[in-house]
């Protein structure tokens, strides 16, 4: 075991077994590289639970449709780019796939084979939800409940400690922070079903490259510096455009005006 502090960049795709009679953890990169583990072991830290990374934000958001199988989706609208996943996983099953594509509101009725899909704080205006409140709701049914939280990140929101089951991200915003990473990743509360992720993953192949996973676990050491700044940054800017005369509305979850 090498104890470094620094991760070092692995960029093998094929590892040497110390013993042919009992094969090492790694044997080839799509499946695993240490990397990408020590990536996915600190994320999942962060988020409370075990973290599968995906080569686009995109990538981990069909993964989670594929996963799951689900009959219809809750959503209320949010990032354009998850709505195109939508399209693209339902539109060979049913020429109508937009009426697999229904309204999340606070009082949904759900059933087995649904799927409830919160973005919060919502792209763009940051709209927000109550993620327990659909945890009651879904429990029931046993209906999985995932949380889309890129504009969050786990240092202002912690999904599955309230209940929700996945946790995805596109890595490619807050979590790098640096403009140069195109990452996904989904976090899941249960270990069996994130293992399930990482065998539909290795399969798929859509695995983030080795550069990827290195600038990655660089940004998570300042994750926490950055997105608390970035935040009050943020409610300074805020407050200052709502009382601009040129500007006629701003969203943002810290003014008063703000609907949620």
């Amino acid at each position: 075991m090498i104890n470094d502090v620094a991760p070092p960049l692995h960029v093998s795709t094929t590892f040497r077994y110390a013993n042919t009679l009992e094969p090492d953890h790694y044997s080839y990169s799509r499946h695993d590289q240490p990397t990408r583990s020590r990536l996915e072991a600190v994320l999942g830290a962060i988020e409370g639970g075990t973290a599968v990374v995906y080569s686009s934000g995109s990538a981990a958001t069909f993964s989670i449709l594929q996963y799951y199988k689900p009959e219809r989706v809750f959503i209320d609208k949010g990032y354009s780019g998850t709505y195109s996943c939508m399209h693209s996983y339902f539109s060979p099953i049913d020429r109508e796939w937009f009426k697999r594509v229904l309204t999340l509101k606070p009082d949904v009725q759900v059933q087995k084979g649904d799927l409830l899909w919160l973005e919060t704080p919502k792209n763009p205006c940051c709209n927000l939800h109550d993620i327990a409140h659909y945890v009651h709701l879904a429990k029931e049914e046993k209906v999985p409940v995932v949380v889309d939280s890129t504009f969050a990140t786990p240092v202002l929101q912690r999904p599955l400690v309230l209940g929700a089951d996945i946790v995805v991200h596109s890595c490619t915003k807050f979590i790098s922070g640096q403009s140069d990473v195109l990452a996904g990743a989904v976090v899941a509360r249960n270990p069996v079903v994130a293992r399930g992720f990482h065998s539909q993953r290795t399969t798929m192949g859509n695995v983030p490259g080795n550069m990827e996973n290195f600038l990655l676990l660089r940004s998570l050491r300042t994750l926490a510096v950055r997105v608390r700044r970035q935040a009050k940054t943020a409610a300074y800017l805020a407050a200052f455009l709502e009382t601009h005369p040129n500007i006629t509305k701003v969203w943002h979850p810290s003014l008063a005006s703000h609907p949620d």
